[in-house]
């Protein structure tokens, strides 16, 4: 099961597309993340969502002070707010790719419906959205990360029940054993 949901959500033509590689990325080093100033307040709902992945997956997550320059190739994601839009949905995320496999980061749009919903509603949106980036992340003509499960988990279209499946923490451990692009 581990191995389908690969090759299903985290690989092109047998190829695993990961957050960084195997020197900056996951359990090498911790997933940063960036925090626009719209969100700080909400900095405590974030550590839970982190707190989320590291439970289920053992990865690690730091908060950055300020937003590096272009020439920090290190990967991170951003967090931002966009509190007066209102496009249907509460949030949505943005990958970036260093190469065609390798994601050097990700930006989790938040949005109206986010600010609005409870803070347990809001601790699932955000850990939804780092699995994009860590998890169901490829490419799609669009840019935009579509990658949602319909297993009954987190990554569902409507967040499931709220979990990993213990096949879906066995994908995460295999996947961030091996470099972007490797054979799955």
């Amino acid at each position: 099961l581990a191995i389908e949901f690969l090759r299903k959500y985290s690989s092109i033509n047998g190829r695993l597309v990961r957050y960084g590689d195997l020197n900056d990325g996951p359990y090498n080093k911790p997933v940063y993340v960036y925090l626009w100033p719209e969100v700080k307040p909400y900095q405590y709902l974030v550590e839970k969502a982190f707190a989320f992945w590291t439970k289920y997956t053992g990865i690690k997550f730091a908060i950055l002070d300020q937003l590096p320059g272009p020439e920090d190739q290190t990967p991170r994601c951003a967090i931002t707010g966009n509190f007066n839009s209102d496009p249907g949905y509460a949030a949505d995320t943005m990958i970036g790719y260093g190469s065609s496999f390798k994601i050097t980061g990700g930006t989790i749009r938040l949005y109206k419906g986010w600010e609005v919903a409870s803070e347990k509603h809001k601790i699932y949106v955000l850990a939804h959205e780092l699995g994009h980036v860590l998890m169901t992340g490829y490419p799609t003509s669009a840019g935009i990360n579509l990658g949602h499960t319909d297993d009954g988990s987190l990554m569902d279209k409507d967040m499931g029940a709220r979990m990993l499946h213990t096949y879906q923490q066995l994908a995460m451990k295999i996947l961030y054993s091996k470099n972007p692009g490797d054979n799955l």
